[in-house]
């Protein structure tokens, strides 16, 4: 933001006049419109032409003269007139501004003037600033002979130092919560760049500015207050159908920051509501707890999954899940959370085929999760950086057939890795590979995988999701659903400004050979689609097609491809 930028190109010029060392006169000092000078950094600050300084020769252009005449110094003198561009049109002002200028006539120094320039382009800028400087070369060099030397014994200044930060203008309720932001590890002018950005990404936070003082710390200010957001739009496929959704969000810090917030959406035959509490920067500020409940019911559309056996088919899911979590973060890129979830879910199947329809199921599932990122947070559209992603948790599911029975506990492991790289602005490479397991301990057999619910359809519902392409995350899909899968995923993007064409590719190893699949334990993805995405709206739309090694050939006949579109960036699952 402007103001920011301001302050921080203020606070590395002040950085700059504080470094010399002591006894060393500072190089510049102009008369300020008021007649007051000094030799103090602060004094060469105020007499500088800058927005907030109002006495300075900037706001009194005629009255810019060096603060002393010394032959063997050189002067800095800021004259407002535009050189090439007249102040006024008033003939009179033009008469003023003209014999004042003559006064600067003889005056040993660099006199600095802004350019009027009819042509605004960037070579035509640089070819003023070149040619005023070659005009004047000749007269400049009587000047470049002068007794003080002010970079013989200067002190070289160290591209590692410190700023100290200082929080004093801040109430004490928010002080802890504004210098959590402060990376103690980053130096120099990148610590309040990183500073500043961090903070203003937060919207509880405005008005961030910076001033150096005399004993080397910097004095940070900044503006907190609640806020209250409020947002609506759309979303949906051709698998789940359209879907409105609307919510608001409510931001307060006080000792620790609170966002609370409060989504639901609406649709067809599907619905949800899903309030989210955050409370962050706890303790030594890299602590978080998140609080969540999923009061919802998601029913595809009935055209949806034609090709899917009826016995293997989920026609509705009802949720009503309490989700925890306790975070840390380690540093800038890592972050580790201990995660709960009670759940609460109720699946329909094929009323034709199963007496009893509804199933209802409580899954209880602790895990401890690992995140290292760098660069864009996006699993399929990032266009630079790394990341890796791991869990490591137990499951156990009751259910209630007619008579109470539980799945007993089983461990749940996890992980992906990826990497984007794009080597021009257009075009874009991402490779992943990731892994799941489940599996338990059965005295005797070793490690097994988890026990069946005596219905294969609802296996599926608990077995592991294999994120092959963003399409196949839509619904519950057989052939993608493991209880042990590896994954080699790769894709390509071409793209400009809000469009781009991406195609991706997978290979899928079920170790697991799960009964309910259609395809063997080798499968192979392809989905080409193009993608538009502005702000906050986005649609994605393709083609998609999933076989294995005996039929790899069909990949070519694009009669046998699925057609989608997708309307938003939102995960259900």
């Amino acid at each position: 933001m402007p103001h920011v930028k301001r302050s921080l190109s203020r606070l590395r010029l002040q950085e700059s006049l504080y470094r010399q060392p002591a006894g060393f006169m500072i190089p510049f000092l102009a008369e300020r419109g008021n007649g007051a000078s000094g030799k103090t950094v602060e004094d060469v600050y105020k007499g500088l032409p800058l927005q907030e300084n109002a006495e300075n020769g900037e706001l009194d252009p005629y009255l810019a003269l060096p603060h002393e005449q010394r032959e063997w110094e050189l002067s800095l003198v800021s004259v407002a007139d535009p050189k090439n561009g007249a102040v006024s049109n008033s003939p009179w002002q033009s008469v003023i501004s003209r014999d004042a200028l003559k006064k600067l006539d003889g005056v040993s120094g660099v006199i600095i003037r802004a350019h009027s320039i009819q042509d605004s382009t960037r070579s035509a800028w640089i070819q003023a600033g070149f040619s005023a400087v070659e005009r004047r070369l000749s007269e400049m060099m009587v000047l470049r002979p002068r007794m003080a030397d002010y970079t013989q014994r200067k002190r070289k200044s160290l591209p590692w130092f410190k700023f100290k930060p200082a929080y004093d203008s801040l109430s004490a309720e928010v002080q802890a919560s504004v210098g959590a932001y402060w990376n103690e590890s980053d130096t120099g002018m990148v610590a309040p760049e990183r500073f500043a950005k961090s903070l203003m990404a937060q919207p509880t936070y405005d008005s961030v500015s910076f001033k150096m003082q005399a004993t080397g710390d910097v004095q940070v200010t900044a503006v907190v207050k609640p806020t209250f957001d409020v947002y609506a739009g759309g979303f949906g496929s051709n698998a789940i159908g359209p879907n409105l959704y609307a919510g608001a969000t409510i931001g307060y810090v006080d000792q620790m920051e609170f966002n609370l917030d409060l989504p639901f959406f609406w649709g067809n035959e599907s619905y949800g509501f899903m309030p989210r509490l955050h409370v962050s920067r706890l303790w030594n500020a890299r602590w978080s707890l998140h609080f969540g409940y999923d009061l919802m019911k998601l029913r595809p559309l009935e055209s949806f999954g034609n090709d899917t056996p009826s016995a293997m088919r989920i026609y509705s899911e009802q949720r009503n899940d309490l989700t925890m979590s306790v975070d840390y973060r380690i540093d800038a890129l890592q972050h580790v959370f201990l995660g709960f979830l009670f759940g609460d879910r109720t699946f329909e199947l094929d009323r034709r085929l199963y007496k009893e329809y509804e199933f209802e199921t409580y899954p209880v599932s602790p895990s401890l999760n690992y995140e290292l990122l760098s660069g864009e947070n996006d699993r399929w559209f990032a266009r630079n950086g790394f990341a890796v992603n791991g869990s490591v948790g137990m499951q156990s599911i009751g259910f209630q057939f007619g008579l109470s029975n539980v799945i007993p506990i089983y461990w749940k492991l996890s992980g992906e890795a990826r990497y984007t790289y794009s080597p021009t602005e257009f075009f874009t490479v991402n490779a992943a590979l990731a892994a799941g397991l489940d599996a338990y301990h059965d005295e005797g057999n070793g490690y097994v995988y988890p026990e069946s619910f005596d219905y294969r359809v609802l296996d599926n519902c608990f077995r592991q999701h294999v994120k092959a392409t963003p399409w196949s995350t839509e619904w519950y899909n057989p052939d993608l659903a493991s209880h042990h899968y590896g994954l080699i995923r790769m894709n390509v993007g071409l793209h400009r400004g809000w469009v781009g064409a991406w195609i991706f590719g997978a290979y899928v190893r079920d170790y697991e050979d799960n009964p309910s699949a259609r395809l063997g334990e080798n499968k192979f993805a392809l989905e080409p689609a193009l993608r538009f995405a502005y702000k906050s709206i986005s649609a994605y739309v393709g083609m998609t097609r999933l076989v294995d090694n005996r039929n790899l050939d069909e990949l070519k006949e694009l009669d046998d491809y699925k057609f989608f579109v997708r309307i938003g960036n939102y995960d259900l699952f």
